[in-house]
């Protein structure tokens, strides 16, 4: 009788010994990943700081340039080509940082509103305070800052003043009363619907009733919920589309300024962006200050 053969314990301890070398050559995988990739991510870090900072200083010294030339009474039109000529600072040799600095209008403005928050854009040139806006349409668009399961959807209400440019407002012979408004007891209100659609309109909306020889104050307040992205974009003709026919007015009574930082050190190439956009005429414009759009009935006791 020949009893039964154990197996020999050497192909459990070669099997082992095979899972733990593999085992040990993954994780080693794995951590020599993370440590190149976290040396990677600590070297583009350390190369974005100093392109961010030259931003940042690019920024600070554009708004000061700003300041100056409201100081000094200059025109929109002046300070831009000013900046651009003077503040763009060309790629330094390796290993060191520095900014360029552009200035310009913007043709659309994005905002988020909370609920009942608003906010108020001018249309107007301010370097020529006789001419129209230039402004036929506006195209309006926004998203629900907080979709489903929210019950709420946002709407937007936009309000409206249109005023006649160079007509007198009996206030003197200044360039800053030369604006009379057509309709400032009774704004116009338009209600658009966020998403789901309502008893109003839906977004994106194109509104037309405005004409490109008379300047504006436009309002736009959010409804029953937060709106984000709110994006509009003023154009030259009543489609709200660049085709067939239709351009896109810069907002010539804001002034947008972009500071690209840069850092060229070794292999490492990063640039770093801060923008900064405001109304020229701080507050928005004396024209309008006497433009206000209640938020409640006034009664005088």
């Amino acid at each position: 009788m020949f009893g039964k053969r154990r197996p020999s314990p050497r192909g459990f301890i070669l099997l082992l010994g095979l899972l733990v070398v593999a085992s040990v050559t993954a994780i080693t995988a794995v951590l020599s990943r993370t440590v190149f990739r976290g040396i990677f991510i600590a070297r583009q870090l350390n190369a974005s700081l100093p392109a961010y900072f030259a931003a940042e200083t690019g920024i600070e010294r554009a708004l000061l340039h700003v300041k100056d030339s409201r100081v000094l009474n200059q025109q929109l039109s002046t300070t831009i080509t000013s900046v651009n000529t003077t503040m763009s600072r060309p790629p330094l040799a390796d290993p060191q940082a520095t900014y360029g600095v552009s200035a310009g209008p913007t043709e659309s403005l994005v905002y988020g509103l909370d609920e009942d928050a608003s906010v108020t854009i001018d249309f107007f040139n301010p370097d020529n305070l006789t001419a129209g806006a230039g402004v036929d349409a506006l195209e309006i668009d926004a998203l629900d800052a907080t979709p489903a399961p929210d019950l709420n959807s946002p709407w937007l209400e936009v309000s409206y003043v249109e005023f006649t440019p160079g007509a007198s407002l009996g206030l003197g012979s200044d360039a800053a009363s030369t604006f009379i408004s057509t309709d400032a007891a009774n704004p116009v209100n338009t209600r658009l619907a966020v998403g789901t659609c309502g008893a109003g309109s839906c977004l994106p909306a194109c509104l037309t009733p405005f004409a490109t020889d008379k300047v504006y104050r436009v309002r736009i307040k959010a409804l029953f919920d937060d709106a984000t992205q709110v994006r509009i974009t003023p154009y030259d003709g009543d489609n709200c589309s660049t085709a067939p026919a239709d351009t896109i007015v810069p907002l010539q009574s804001r002034i947008v300024l972009t500071a690209t930082g840069r850092y060229w050190g070794g292999t490492e190439r990063v640039q770093q962006v801060v923008t900064a956009s405001m109304n020229w005429l701080t507050p928005a414009s004396p024209l309008f200050d006497y433009t206000l759009f209640s938020e409640a009935t006034l009664e005088k006791r």
